[in-house]
């Protein structure tokens, strides 16, 4: 039997923020010290009571970025949409999760 794709439209929202970071200013790969990373905020988060949520972070393997963790999923769930579900189903309290840009000119992060 095939997987059956999740159609899902994500319940939280996602965000994209810069930051700037002085630990890779100047660095000698010469790699740009001004990162984006992705913001996953769940359900209810900007209704105003959104002190005490856990931070997950995300960090990328080597040769890939916190936005790929993004992707759409052909036979599975994006990693949002299993946040989505998890929390929906009570099974994970609300959570923010952070999917900064790590690479690098070197593949790594």
């Amino acid at each position: 039997m095939m997987p059956r794709h999740n159609f899902a439209r994500p319940r939280g929202r996602l965000v994209e923020i810069t930051i700037e970071s002085k630990a890779l200013a100047d660095n000698q790969l010469g790699d740009p010290a001004t990162r984006s990373c992705a913001i996953y905020l769940p359900p209810g988060y900007e209704d105003g009571n959104n002190d005490g949520y856990p931070l997950f972070v995300g960090l990328a393997a080597f040769g890939g970025t916190g936005f790929k963790l993004l992707n759409w999923q052909s036979f599975g769930e994006s990693l949002i949409q299993r946040l989505d579900r998890l929390i929906a189903a009570g099974e994970l309290g609300p959570v923010v999760l952070a999917l900064p840009d790590g690479f690098t000119s070197l593949g790594g992060n």
